[in-house]
């Protein structure tokens, strides 16, 4: 797996941060090793790099061999389990216990069912019942654990079935902040919206090319439009149809466009 590390690179610039553990070569000229991804911005994670996530995570549990690779195994910073069919814990590494809290003994004394949150345990049941029946096909599932403490962390998982089917290879990866920064992006939008939708003046909000992307309520009424119709529409174009005498309005004279060129606050009050 190659990391790229450089300034610029399309990992720095998602905000995901890693580090290779281990890299070995296993004799037919195939690398193998453990890359460990972090998130670091503060921001939600686009579906694609959910799903960069999870392919790394596909190739890990897809070319693991705890025999073979332990000292890998054993120094990923992400959790990895081999689970038998009754869903007990073969082997897992230490990142179990620091993610959970429980240790190893513990682990592996219930079945993996019995950490689940209880709403979370039809969606367990039925990605381990796809892994019975999708040969060698990666399945995802995100799930909340119990912790030692009594708390829940959210786990998102990769695994699938060794070749003879008898055992599930699987990495998670710990999600949790992830998740809470996400809920309370949602809030503060929700919240950014009843304040936006409750004042007097008419707010809209812009994209660098005037397309309008958000309006309130009295910006809506202001000028004749459902608040819904504005979305997509190029500001000067709807509002800067002609001047009072009819000659057209050129877009260099839009306050708009000459707030996005110059990056300064203008006040107009005769437009």
């Amino acid at each position: 797996l190659l990391l790229e590390r450089y300034d610029g690179s399309p990992l720095q610039e998602a905000g995901v941060r890693g580090g290779v553990c281990m890299r070995l070569n296993s004799g037919d000229g195939q690398p193998q090793g453990i890359l460990s991804a972090h998130i670091t911005s503060e921001r939600c994670l686009a579906e694609d790099e959910i799903a960069f996530m999870r392919s790394v995570g596909a190739i890990i549990s897809g070319t693991l061999d705890v025999a073979q690779h332990r000292p890998l195994f054993d120094l990923s910073i992400d959790p990895l389990a081999v689970i038998d069919q009754e869903g007990y814990l073969v082997t897992i590494n230490g990142a179990w216990e620091r993610a959970l809290g429980w240790n190893a003994e513990e682990l592996r004394a219930r079945r993996m069912i019995e950490f689940v949150h209880p709403e979370d345990q039809e969606e367990s049941a039925v990605a381990r019942a796809t892994l019975r029946q999708r040969d060698a096909e990666v399945v995802g599932v995100e799930l909340r654990y119990l912790t030692r403490s009594g708390d829940y962390r959210q786990m998102l998982w990769s695994a699938r079935t060794s070749s003879d089917g008898r055992l599930i290879y699987a990495s998670a990866k710990d999600v949790t902040a992830l998740r809470q920064r996400e809920a309370d992006f949602r809030k503060m939008a929700a919240d950014n919206e009843l304040i936006l939708g409750s004042v007097g003046e008419g707010i809209c909000r812009t994209d660098l090319r005037g397309t309008i992307v958000y309006a309130n309520l009295a910006c809506a009424q202001l000028l004749g439009w459902e608040a819904a119709e504005l979305i997509g529409r190029n500001m000067h174009q709807l509002v800067h149809h002609a001047h009072a005498d009819g000659s057209p309005f050129p877009i260099a004279e839009c306050p708009t466009f000459r707030a996005i060129g110059s990056g300064e606050v203008l006040r107009i009050t005769d437009d």
